[in-house]
């Protein structure tokens, strides 16, 4: 029979488990996030200048470090990864792409925009294991730059 205890202790262990999901997502976002602004130039300060992080309810974008967003309830980190291309007044061009990082067997998985089939990263420790991702981003930017100009 199951009693209260039980419920009680599979719930700490659910929020266990998903406190634990939530850390590693965010770590591998932010070291996703990282990769691809030092693949943009070699002046760090420049490129974090150039790209921020957040979310997009609707056609609102709140700026957000990805260390601060939640999973949702597939245990996805969601996020949008805003890239400013131009910073002049009255000109500004800046292009969001969307990615969803999620917990695959051991390995993370990068859907960018509404792609239909993910891409795999590499475990934790080895070297360059972002570049696909990032080069993906940077073939999305392209392309909406091709669609909105």
């Amino acid at each position: 029979m199951i009693t209260l205890d039980d419920m009680q202790t599979a719930l700490l262990k659910a929020r266990r488990d998903k406190a634990e999901v939530q850390a590693k997502m965010r770590k591998e976002a932010a070291e996703l996030v990282e990769t691809y602004r030092k693949s943009l130039t070699t002046d760090v300060d420049k490129s974090a200048a150039l790209v921020s992080t957040g979310v997009l309810r609707g056609e609102h974008f709140t700026k957000c470090p990805v260390t601060l967003i939640e999973i949702d309830a597939e245990r996805s980190l969601n996020f949008s990864l805003s890239t400013v291309l131009d910073s002049r007044p009255n000109a500004e061009f800046i292009v969001s792409v969307s990615i969803s990082l999620r917990e695959k067997d051991e390995f993370v998985s990068v859907r960018i925009e509404r792609e239909d089939v993910p891409l795999l990263v590499l475990k934790e420790g080895t070297e360059g294991r972002f570049l696909e991702a990032v080069e993906a981003i940077k073939a999305a930017v392209l392309e909406k730059i091709e669609r909105l100009v």
